[in-house]
């Protein structure tokens, strides 16, 4: 008896750990600051040994259930967004994230909303770098969430039809709109769509990009928002039942 109950604990202790953030990481975007549907979590190596280890985008997890997470960089001459806030874990599997303070400090042409509010649940899942948290509604739909997740983080994964391919030119300031609104932008400059009937599936942030899946007219298509040249990129997936 004794035997099981200690195999049980061993089983219950290292599903805890395998899943443990606490501590300092790297992450693609500081956490509140925009609206998006996951979070990408590497090791920090605290190296003075390597140039630069100290800058870009951080997180640290409290073991006291709360978290900084932060943008630093060599120069001053820049925009520092920092947030706080608490976490809790749901389950081995999934995290509540909830805001406290957003704001930010330094050279920086737009203001933001502090308020607090609850960011939702994630799905912690483990990757070959660290962790990715991804947006749940803490149901079985969690496996379509990281399809999602996985079309936005490898393109070539994603059979794109690209007799489709649609590319216009947006206002600038369209990046400091929420991603609905970036969307909805997009679509209002391509003749032929609605944007009130598009459903915006999953939203993503990676190399300097927001990527966005949504369905329209029992339609999957792919929208790429590049800010710099304020560029909107649409493709046509899929059916949304072949998916």
């Amino acid at each position: 008896m004794k035997k099981i109950l200690f195999l049980f604990l061993l089983i219950s202790t290292s599903g805890f750990t395998q899943n443990n953030l606490n501590g300092l990481w790297k992450i693609d975007e500081i956490i509140g600051l925009y609206s998006t549907d996951e979070y990408n979590l590497s090791p920090a190596k605290e190296d003075e040994s390597l140039q630069g280890w100290r800058y870009g985008n951080s997180v640290t997890f409290n073991p006291n259930g709360t978290f900084n997470s932060r943008y630093s960089a060599w120069c001053g001459n820049d925009c520092f967004p920092h947030s706080k806030g608490t976490f809790e874990k749901i389950d081995e599997t999934h995290l509540r994230l909830k805001l406290d303070v957003l704001e930010i400090t330094g050279d920086c042409p737009y203001s933001i909303d502090s308020t607090h509010h609850d960011l939702g649940i994630f799905l912690i899942k483990k990757t070959e770098k660290g962790y990715r948290l991804i947006k749940s509604d803490f149901t079985t739909s969690d496996k379509q969430q990281e399809k999602y997740s996985e079309m936005l983080t490898d393109l070539s994964l994603i059979n794109m039809d690209n007799s489709f391919y649609k590319e216009v030119r947006l206002p600038p300031n369209t990046r400091e709109k929420k991603d609905v609104e970036i969307l909805a932008t997009g679509l209002k400059n391509i003749s032929g769509f609605k944007p009130e009937k598009a459903k915006l599936l999953y939203t993503k942030y990676q190399s300097h990009q927001k990527r966005f899946v949504f369905e329209y007219k029992n339609r999957l298509l792919l929208a790429l928002y590049n800010p710099g040249p304020s560029q909107f990129i649409l493709y046509d997936i899929k059916k949304k039942s072949d998916l």
